[in-house]
């Protein structure tokens, strides 16, 4: 594998406020970061890394790069007020790598498939980082909410107020109504422009005020203007409870104890303020300077510094651009008429300094700013599984910044198209020296910012990219870190005659397991290295690969009629790296001396779909799970939790499939009482495509794992994927049982000598040994997959309960458009033939029956 080594005394890890020595190991082929390790690597550890992949950023800081979660392109339709090609430029030299587009300003705005698609079309070759995309709700439209999120939204903005473009009209609460009905299960969010015009005394009064003044402007939007929308919002938010509402550019110092108030309640609303309302004040507009109007307005300085109380404090959720600009005609910057100007600010590619400028007057550190501008964005905007941190399966989307530096705002610097700011001539501290996007600079400050570079290849739009397809992985990892088999090695033919006695009515004494003393060369070096000294939890889809259902009818029967005849249930996984980083990546023929390349615009959900599997090679990764009861849990079992939750254990784990073959094939062996055993082959009875994914919840006792798959064989469900519990789709939460723990459900688990023997650093940091979480001799019973190595350690107890079936429930289960994504995948995959199945499995097709494909049972 190729590698990108970033290294420095100053890194920005995920858990940290303030920097420290770090080396981050990043893939040249897919832009993923593959290792962490806390220490500054010298030089001579990488010896076949050159020049060109090796950057040691020294004592200046490197951090992750940016998420502006609130920018507006305006391309197509008003491309000489900005565009993707001055906009992502803009946003790179102030180290964001990615940018989400609000749905108005463009021509059209983005209410319907067709007009994302035409903005999609629009940014193609012209994007140096990654853009996802908001969609709109205006009146009417909310038929077009669902396709939407479907063809990968981030979600939906609307206005209560006029929005000033004639193509976006405001929302009355009978409009929203439908829309927040259509968007409720989808998990997607809707913002609000919270603002209601109720004041017309004020209109009245700027009529007869000096339009060159600000205070005439600010008196005409008074703080009631948001506080009555906010009010409105988190009433129609208790009909909708499901729906995550959020507040963008909060102004209104007064309006925060509402929003204290409505999220002490338990309702999903969130809040960001702008780098404007943290940084200006109202007292010090200069007359005639329209370049500081927005909507809402810039209040006075005790409104401010409510607001910074409020971001320290949470109650303010992170900090954008609102980045709005248009031409000097529309911003009346001759006649220096206020009240008649556009109101946006133009402020790309500076927020970093601000922050950074006006924070030491508040004592926050980086490791506030960063999460307030990166890692809160990325979440906000569904992208924080491969977005906003430095982490393995995340893309390497970094910075360099010296926080030492001090630079003047000129024009001259500014790289969106219209230069107009209420920034020029101020003095700002720290400036981004490098910028760099899935491994690759996008910017270098010496010798001349974007000489020499090229625009990147893949905005974050169709979910991915756009979900990049959310990482993510997401996390969307290109390809989560194995940890290797430890200690002792058994080998899968020797498993199987063994049973797991967690809920199986029919234990079989029969043939103990051989065990291989093959002490792995795996678990040292710089792979082990890295797994131990990161151990954070990984957020959003954490793996993803393909699913094989097989089952073994009862010693001595050569078929199976039904349940009843089936010895054991096996279920196959084997992870591949996502579909999307498998693709190659082919530059146009026709690129011009800029350099562009076209994008490849990834679909919603993509970090969730695997890669295709090679065929006929053997040495692929695996995990052979055992499934309790014969039977997957139902999701629709009456009866409660005896129905919906099951146990399973992970048999084996290896990196070679003819250990699977040798251990499903048909068999004899010779016992002491019994004489010669004979055990028939295993029969296949499902294939598909699994994703497991972790939610990202505010506290820790809300975390789940998600897992989750959709079959690709059989089209039909018969009688056997019936009495199995497979689902075309289906999802269940997973668990993992700490060995240590106590029996739990009556349920005596794996003898002691079989459970997973697990290192010090699991025991620790996930169960929570030694006193740091649940009880102190072994910590808590039950942990969700923190991590996808969790699952390569054999003897393994996994709980499975039950969550959702059906293509609908699956993609509630997965989110960000997982499950559709699935879907579309495995219809696909539906079309190779058995004979390729088994190909894929590089097994001899005629040793495994595949008539229980066709529904049948033998």
């Amino acid at each position: 594998m190729s590698l990108q080594i970033y290294t420095g005394s100053q890194v920005l890890l995920p858990g940290s406020k303030a920097p420290q020595p770090a080396t981050i190991e990043v893939s040249s082929n897919t832009g993923k970061i593959i290792a962490v390790h806390r220490e500054r690597r010298s030089r001579d550890i990488y010896p076949n890394v050159d020049d060109e992949h090796w950057t040691d950023a020294g004592d200046l800081y490197l951090l992750p790069g940016l998420v502006d979660a609130h920018v507006h392109l305006n391309e197509p339709g008003r491309t000489d007020w900005e565009g993707f090609w001055t906009g992502t430029r803009a946003a790179a030299s102030g180290g964001v790598t990615t940018v989400v587009d609000m749905p108005l300003n463009s021509i059209p705005p983005t209410t319907t498939v067709d007009n994302l698609e035409s903005k999609r079309k629009a940014a193609q070759g012209q994007c140096w980082t990654d853009v996802a995309f908001w969609g709109g709700v205006i009146p009417g439209n909310q038929d077009h909410l669902k396709p939407l999120v479907k063809a990968g939204v981030k979600g939906f903005k609307c206005f209560m107020i006029e929005s000033g473009v004639e193509e976006f009209p405001s929302v009355t609460e009978d409009d929203l109504k439908p829309a927040m009905e259509a968007l409720q299960d989808t998990g997607s969010v809707l913002l609000f422009h919270a603002e209601v015009d109720n004041s017309p005394l004020a209109h009245e009064a700027a009529k007869h005020s000096d339009p060159t003044l600000y205070t005439t402007f600010l008196d005409s939007r008074p703080q009631e203007f948001e506080t009555d929308a906010i009010s409105r919002i988190v009433n129609l938010q208790r009909a909708y409870p499901s729906l995550r509402c959020h507040i963008v550019h909060l102004s209104a110092a007064n309006a925060l104890p509402l929003v204290r108030e409505a999220k002490a309640s338990g309702l999903k609303l969130t809040v960001e303020t702008c780098f404007h309302y943290l940084c200006l004040s109202a007292h010090s507009i200069p007359h005639g300077r329209p370049e500081f109007k927005c909507c809402p307005p810039i209040r006075d300085e005790a409104n401010r510094q409510a607001l910074w109380d409020a971001l320290l404090d949470g109650t303010i959720d992170f900090v954008v651009s609102d980045h709005s600009p248009c031409v000097a005609e529309l911003k009346k910057m001759d006649e220096g008429d206020i009240m008649s100007a556009w109101g946006g600010i133009s402020t790309l590619g500076l927020g970093l300094s601000l922050l950074w400028t006006e924070g030491k007057q508040h004592e926050v550190e980086i490791g506030d700013i960063l999460n307030w501008t990166s890692s809160a964005t990325a979440k906000h905007a569904g992208l924080s599984d491969r977005k906003g941190k430095i982490e393995p399966g995340y893309d390497a989307d970094l910075l360099i910044w010296d926080p030492e530096a001090q630079y003047k705002v000129t024009k001259e610097s500014l790289n969106f198209k219209n230069k107009m700011t209420p920034y020029e001539g101020k003095v700002l501290s720290g400036q981004v020296v490098k910028t760099i996007l899935r491994g690759q600079v996008v910017y270098d400050r010496e010798p001349d910012g974007f000489a020499g570079k090229k625009a990147m290849a893949m905005p974050t739009t169709r979910g991915q990219a756009a979900r990049a397809k959310k990482g993510s992985g997401a996390n969307s990892s290109a390809k989560a870190p194995k940890a290797p088999t430890r200690g002792k090695k058994r080998s899968v033919e020797k498993l199987q005659p063994e049973d797991n006695t967690q809920g199986n009515e029919d234990h079989i004494p029969e043939k103990k397991a051989k065990v291989e003393e093959e002490a792995t060369d795996e678990g040292k070096g710089g792979d082990e290295q890295s797994r131990e000294e990161d151990h954070t939890r990984m957020t959003g889809t954490i793996e993803r690969g393909h699913i094989y259902f097989f089952y073994r009818p009862k010693v001595e029967r050569e078929e199976a009629s039904s349940i009843d005849d089936v010895q054991r249930f096996y279920m196959l996984l084997i992870p591949r790296p996502p579909e999307f980083s498998a693709a190659e990546y082919t530059p146009s023929k026709d690129q011009d001396e800029e350099g562009d390349q076209e994008m490849t615009l990834l679909n919603e959900g993509a970090d969730a779909v695997p890669a295709k599997e090679t065929r006929d090679t053997p040495k692929k990764h695996y995990r052979l799970i055992i499934i309790g009861k014969k039977h997957l849990p139902d999701p629709e079992a009456s009866g409660g939790r005896r129905g919906r939750v099951f146990w399973a254990d992970i048999a084996a784990v290896g990196d070679d499939l003819e250990s699977v073959e040798k251990g499903l094939e048909e068999k004899s062996y010779e016992t002491k009482t019994r004489g010669e055993r004979h055990e028939a082959p295993a029969r296949l009875a499902g294939r598909g495509a699994y994703a497991i994914v972790n939610n990202d919840p505010r506290v820790p006792s809300g975390r789940e794992t998600h897992f989750g798959y959709h079959l690709s064989h059989p089209s039909d469900m018969g009688e056997v994927q019936e009495a199995l519990g497979i689902h075309s789709a289906s999802s269940f939460v997973l668990q993992v049982k700490n060995p240590l723990g106590p029996p739990s459900g009556g349920q005596r688990g794996l003898p002691e000598d079989r459970r997973a023997k697990y290192p010090d650093w699991v025991m620790k940091d996930i169960f929570g040994k030694g006193g740091q979480k649940g009880r102190e001799s072994y910590g808590l019973r039950f942990a969700s997959v923190e991590r996808p190595e969790l699952l390569d350690y054999e003897g393994t107890e996994l709980l499975l309960i039950a969550s959702r079936m059906g293509d609908e429930g699956l993609e509630t289960s997965l989110g960000e458009g997982r499950g559709h994504a699935l879907h579309d995948a495995e219809k696909e995959e539906g079309k190779e033939t058995i004979n390729e199945v088994f190909r894929e499995l590089a097994t001899d097709r005629e040793k495994f029956p595949a008539e229980p494909l066709e529904g049948r049972w033998i």
